[in-house]
């Protein structure tokens, strides 16, 4: 019985020149196991997520999907939700309780089953699974595997008659993949389940297969049996052959008939045969050392257990050095240990002659924050250069897209373009092959020689043990917190039972170092398949790669600053002693602003703007919005409270101000696109600046209002430290009495925040106890004393004189050394652990 007919398929996307999918129609049996593999972008995920309604994809459908011989689109979410199970990639993206058990139930819930035939489907699912031994530990500590493991029962719990699985092994090693794959085949043979996965492993999979879909450009290449799928494709010669499994790949010229699919049909074809001496090129690099980790130890809490233990290594330049290793063994945090994000407490990473890391993280996502592919990379080459080089990563047409449109491996070829571009000296790529099909691994394995030919080194975490064996000069094997093997890759996989590749399994009896398949058809005699792709590194990208991170000054811009500091000159000498009335302030403060462009077009700035965050033409115009609403807009509106309603709108005035800082954070908001978990710390620091200023209410000028808008200034921008200013400023006054002085502390406050954003932002100052007490006292004694002592005495003198302000100043110290002492004590607490603490939570959730 058919559970899937797809008749004359054609889906394309808003807005795009081709359609992702063309044409396709197929059927699935029930109880069948079928795979569905191709090249990145050819269309896999769309095609999955068009058989689930509730994750189909927006754009326009045309030809007909049946299910069970009922319209896909007629059938009710109901009947979708207990029927058609859907997997993802990534494990944390489905995982939505707390406790294991919960996730087991939390479907069952949904669909309004009573308690008891709940507890007996959850009973069933957790001993079918082996899940009973962690049935009631919290999800978060599970390892990927687990994970994705769980996932997988909580979608069987329901009783689905299909389970859809879109590359569900991608971020699992190769021992949680082999279980994952083994569950799923027990499940579809002894419950007789139907199952559809999309997988670019193809090892495990092919030989469970029924039949095999590849998928080319949106269109049905071949739809057969595992060994007639890989006969196609042999004899087509398509760039498909370099994804079939080793052992079709070595015997491919050997036998046209019966093609071997597993390492044990492997290893019999090869012992039938005589075989050549074989000896490996052994891959050393023999360069002066760039980087030394050294006995790093590192926890993320200080009462949690130990990530890192004892963690040691040397990497050479020009060397390409793999981590392999389990879920959770801690080879990500070692990467983030390396790049600086994150700090051990004991042990350190030395780089030498000042080398730059850059780091392409797991999610790859996080590294986009424009509209489209091509806003984040426009202003790293010209248009024509752009497009050259993104057509030869394959991803030519799809610089328009939102990142977030782009499948997996789409996303990560993106992303890697941008790390190319940064030019950095040391790549630390985190599961960098995640997503990517056979064929594009190939040109991967092409850019990684380019850069070592230019001298760059690449540190690389992987679950891709067959990458690593084709292309890694050294492997090394994470285990708990630490190193517990390394060598070159003949080396290294030849004692390895479960970290080895397919070929070497299939050869370690005769040839025990036989790492890759052209090794083992090399030693049969039998001719090599190239794995080189003609690809290179365009030469505008090696020009226009800064090679020093020298300071210096544009000739406009230092024009530029001179003319506008011999302006303020000039106004001083004309305008200076003029005026007597409320004039004079606004003369102040456009003199000041023009004093401060001036300085600032003078300051020697950095030439390596590829590093970190990178500059963008449309962001800086979203800079500058931002800036003149908090800078300008902000001070003018508190002045015409003072001038135009003598003080007496304060509350209109308040708003007024609330409404700028809102507008300012909108606009960079726009700019980065903020997730959820962001908007929600920003109201935390809030309620927690309001909170202190009431815990504190009795102690007159002491509180911790400043410290914590320094801390939220420093770890989450300016922008969002003047919000946190001033909104504290504002919701805390509804319990102390609102007043005149409301809009002077929220300017004051916000100051504050938005000074503390750029001095640590943008590393004018580092991040310790000592500079955040330092900086603390004197934010409070110079920004907030310097802005909210004038701001009350313009409520009795509207119109001052100089002697009228500095007199305020005077007058004030006293409270404000007692103030800025306050945030100097609570910034020597609390700052440091407060800003690793709010740094753990952006590197959580990607912020």
């Amino acid at each position: 019985m058919e559970i899937f007919k797809v008749e004359n398929l054609t889906f394309s996307y808003p807005e795009s020149d081709r359609d992702a999918i063309n044409n396709i129609s197929f059927s699935v049996e029930s109880g069948e196991f079928i795979t569905i593999c191709g090249r990145s972008g050819c269309g896999k995920t769309t095609l999955l997520r068009l058989l689930k309604p509730q994750l189909s994809p927006f754009g326009e459908k045309n030809g007909n999907i049946l299910f069970f011989g009922q319209s896909i689109d007629s059938i009710s979410d109901r009947e979708s939700s207990s029927k058609i199970g859907f997997l993802l990639q990534d494990p944390e993206s489905q995982i939505v309780c707390d406790k294991v058990w919960h996730e087991l139930a939390f479907g069952l819930e949904n669909l309004g089953l009573n308690s008891s035939e709940i507890r007996l489907r959850v009973a069933e699912c957790a001993s079918f699974f082996g899940i009973q031994d962690w049935f009631y530990k919290n999800t978060s500590d599970l390892s990927g595997g687990q994970k994705q493991l769980l996932s997988l029962a909580a979608i069987v719990a329901i009783g689905p008659s299909v389970i859809i699985l879109d590359e569900p092994t991608s971020q699992l090693d190769p021992i949680s993949a082999t279980e994952f794959i083994n569950a799923l085949w027990r499940i579809n043979r002894e419950l007789g389940i139907t199952v559809i996965i999309s997988e670019h492993r193809t090892e495990e999979v092919f030989a469970l297969s029924d039949r095999v879909m590849v998928i080319d450009d949106g269109e049905v290449l071949c739809y057969n049996s595992p060994r007639e799928v890989v006969k196609e494709i042999a004899e087509k010669k398509h760039a498909m052959y370099a994804a079939m499994p080793a052992a079709s790949r070595i015997f491919a010229d050997k036998d046209k008939e019966n093609y071997p699919l597993t390492v044990r049909e492997g290893r019999a074809e090869l012992k039938k045969l005589r075989l050549s001496e074989f000896v490996p090129e052994r891959r050393e690099v023999s360069g002066e050392i760039v980087l030394k980790m050294d006995n790093i130890w590192f926890r993320y809490e200080k009462n949690d257990r130990d990530i890192l233990k004892g963690f040691s290594a040397e990497i050479k330049k020009g060397e390409v050095y793999a981590i392999v290793g389990g879920n959770g063994a801690g080879k990500s945090t070692a990467l983030s240990v390396i790049g600086g994000i994150l700090k051990p407490y004991r042990g350190k990473v030395q780089l030498s002659n000042g080398a730059k890391t850059a780091l392409m993280p797991q999610s790859p996502s996080t590294l986009f924050v424009g509209k489209t592919v091509r806003a984040d990379l426009e202003v790293l080459a010209t248009e024509e250069q752009l497009t050259k080089t993104a057509e030869m990563l394959g991803i030519g047409g799809l610089l328009d897209r939102h990142p977030y449109d782009l499948s997996g491996g789409e996303l990560q070829r993106a992303a890697l373009l941008k790390l190319i571009l940064a030019e950095p000296d040391i790549l630390l790529l985190d599961e960098p092959t995640k997503g990517l099909d056979a064929h594009f691994k190939i040109a991967f394995g092409s850019i990684l020689a380019k850069l070592k030919a230019m001298g760059k080194t690449v540190v690389m975490v992987s679950h891709d043990v067959e990458f690593c064996g084709e292309y890694a000069d050294r492997v090394a094997m994470f285990f708990d917190g630490t190193i517990v093997s390394e060598g070159e890759p003949h080396e290294f996989f030849a004692n390895k039972n479960f970290y080895t590749t397919a070929a070497n399994r299939i050869a370690r009896e005769i040839l025990p170092q036989a790492v890759t398949a052209n090794e083992v058809r090399e030693a049969i005699g039998l001719e090599t398949v190239s794995q080189k792709e003609n690809f290179d590194i365009p030469a505008f990208v090696k020009e226009q790669m800064p090679k020093k991170d020298k300071k210096h000054i544009r000739i406009p811009r230092l024009i530029s600053g001179i003319v506008l500091l011999g302006l303020f000159v000039l106004c001083e000498w004309y305008f200076g002693g003029r005026f007597t009335d409320y004039r004079n302030v606004i003369y102040q403060i456009i003199s000041l602003l023009i004093l401060s462009a001036g300085v600032m077009c003078i300051i020697p700035f950095s030439n390596n703007e590829a590093e970190g965050i990178v500059k963008k033409k449309k962001g800086k115009k979203s800079v500058i919005i931002s800036s003149l609403l908090l800078v300008v807009a902000v001070p003018l509106t508190i002045l015409s409270g003072v001038y135009f309603f003598n003080d007496q709108n304060y509350y209109l005035v308040s708003l007024a101000v609330i409404l700028e800082i809102m507008a300012a954070v909108m606009v960079s908001f726009e700019r980065r696109k903020p997730k959820a978990e962001e908007i929600v710390i920003i109201s935390i620091l809030c309620a927690l600046a309001v909170a202190g200023r009431a815990v504190f209410y009795a102690l007159q000028q002491f509180k911790p209002v400043g410290a914590i808008v320094v801390v939220a200034g420093s770890c989450l921008g300016g922008e969002v430290g003047f919000l946190v200013g001033a909104v504290a400023a504002f919701v805390s006054n509804f319990f102390f009495g609102q007043g005149p002085w409301t809009p002077w502390q929220m300017i004051s406050f916000g100051m504050m925040g938005l000074a503390s954003g750029v001095f640590f932002r943008y590393k004018l100052v580092r991040k310790n106890r000592i500079t955040y007490a330092l900086f603390g006292f004197f934010s409070t004694l110079i920004i907030y004393g310097g802005i909210a002592n004038p701001g009350s005495m313009l409520l009795w003198e509207p119109n001052p004189t100089f002697e009228h302000i500095v007199s305020s100043w005077v007058l004030g110290l006293p409270y404000d050394m007692v103030h800025a002492v306050s945030a100097a004590l609570f910034l020597w607490f609390i700052g440091v652990p407060f800003a690793d603490k709010l740094e753990r939570m952006k590197e959580k959730y990607g912020l």
